[in-house]
C-alpha cells in the first residue's frame, strides 16, 4: 500500500504563493499599462490598432491564466480539507 502524506503547512504556503504571484502579475501589468499610457495615447492609425488588438489578446490570456490560478488555489484548499477530514475519520475509527 502506498503511503499518502500531506503537509498542511506546505499546502497552505502553496495557496498563499499562488495568491501572491497572481497579485504580483496583476500589479506588474497595471504598472506597465500606466507606464505605457502616455505613449499609447500618441499612437494613431495602424500602430494604434495593432497595439489595441495585441493588448486585447494579452488581457484575455492574462484573465484566463488568473482564472486557472484561482482554480488551483481553490483545489488546493479543497484537497487539504478532504485529506484532513479523511484523517479525522480514520482517527475516530480508532477512538481518537
Amino acid at each position: 500500500m502506498t503511503d499518502i502524506r500531506v503537509d498542511y503547512g506546505v499546502v497552505a504556503a502553496a495557496r498563499n504563493n499562488i495568491s501572491s504571484g497572481s497579485n504580483k502579475i496583476s500589479t506588474t501589468m497595471d504598472n506597465m499599462e500606466n507606464d505605457l499610457r502616455p505613449l499609447v495615447e500618441q499612437w494613431t492609425g495602424e500602430a494604434s490598432s495593432a497595439y489595441h488588438t495585441s493588448k486585447s489578446n494579452w488581457d484575455s490570456a492574462l484573465r484566463d491564466m488568473n482564472n486557472v490560478l484561482v482554480q488551483i488555489q481553490g483545489l488546493l484548499g479543497d484537497s487539504a480539507q478532504d485529506f484532513s477530514s479523511t484523517d479525522r475519520s480514520g482517527a475516530n475509527r480508532f477512538g481518537g
